[in-house]
């Protein structure tokens, strides 16, 4: 109901709404600063409709309020980067948009608000806030508005709910699954790495940068003259595992330097890189031991392939879902900007 959120977007900060917004955090879209004014209005109306979703309207003001308070949920400085304003203006509207596609469809279906939980949910914010400076001054019309908020909210969870449940799958459903989706049932290829750092701050001149690495290369040398690697690591590392011998342990793919995998993927066991430069300093790199990636059977991964199966089967409905009730509801943007 956006006229409900227009009315709602312009009252007065007050203890009420900041117990609000601190309760309800992620709801950006009306969730509100209580650390900044409100908004000015815009140079356009504030009544002028910019939208119409269905046979509701949004209005400048919703929408300005609307972004005005997401700026400050999302953004450290309370507004986008440079550039990006109209961008993330389009984004807010279209969360707006959907948040009354929504509410329509519960309305249809005739989904009312469980009124225990909604009842819960106030209980909660007046026990958390009660002994909050002037709660109990607070207005009957700004807790009929929270009130209905919260109703809403619970409409869209019982939505939710209703579009996203699936039945279990067969067994033969369960097993194409995992037959095309074995990389979620893989445990990737791992390495059992020990590293010499000699250490070199980033903005060390190119002097000190060329004596790390010439004193990586004479350890180089000694190692393959038979040098033992722990000792070494101890002695002259000024990483973290010097105490361990220089021992990193296992490491997957993608926790370590793409540069420094590509030299430890042409290794084998017990091989030493040459001097490798990175972002802490100069290194050497011994790789230990590599572990292939094993592929986990099917019936040890069923519940877990089950899980993912209703996570996919849900994620999609509900999508298909908001997609269709848009391609079924009329939605004209009467502010150009917002379109692209």
């Amino acid at each position: 109901m956006i006229r409900w959120c227009t009315k709602t977007i312009q009252l007065r900060v007050t203890p009420l709404w900041r117990a609000w917004v601190s309760l309800l955090a992620g709801m950006v879209l009306l969730g509100l600063n209580p650390l900044h004014a409100q908004p000015s209005t815009s140079t356009a109306e504030p009544d002028e409709i910019i939208a119409r979703v269905g046979d509701t309207d949004i209005t400048q003001a919703e929408l300005t309020a609307a972004v005005w308070r997401t700026n400050r949920q999302t953004f450290y400085h309370g507004k986008p980067p440079q550039g990006q304003e109209q961008v993330f203006r389009r984004k807010v509207a279209q969360q707006l948009i959907n948040r009354i596609l929504l509410l329509q469809e519960a309305r249809r279906r005739g989904i009312e608000p469980d009124a225990v939980k909604v009842q819960a949910r106030l209980d909660a914010i007046e026990k958390r806030y009660r002994n909050t400076p002037g709660w109990a001054q607070q207005s009957a019309e700004e807790l009929a508005s929270l009130t209905t908020y919260l109703q809403e909210n619970d409409q869209l969870r019982q939505l939710e709910q209703q579009v996203r449940r699936v039945d279990a799958p067969s067994g033969a459903e369960l097993r194409d699954f995992y037959q095309n989706n074995l990389d979620k049932f893989t445990e990737p290829e791992r390495v059992r790495v020990s590293i010499i750092l000699i250490k070199t701050a980033p903005s060390a001149p190119p002097a000190a940068w060329e004596a790390a690495t010439q004193q990586a290369q004479q350890l180089v040398v000694r190692l393959k003259g038979g040098a033992d690697f722990a000792g070494l690591a101890r002695e002259h590392s000024a990483h973290a595992s010097a105490k361990n011998g220089g021992n990193m342990g296992y490491v997957h793919r993608g926790m370590l330097n793409p540069g420094v995998e590509q030299v430890i993927d042409k290794l084998s066991a017990g091989d030493v890189t040459d001097p490798v430069r990175i972002l802490e300093g100069v290194a050497i790199f011994r790789l230990d031991e590599r572990v292939p990636a094993i592929r986990q059977r099917f019936e040890d991964v069923q519940e877990r392939a089950n899980q993912l199966w209703l996570r996919k089967q849900s994620d999609g409905r509900w999508q298909t879902f908001q997609e269709k009730l848009r391609e079924t509801t009329l939605i004209k943007l009467l502010d150009p900007s917002l379109a692209g």
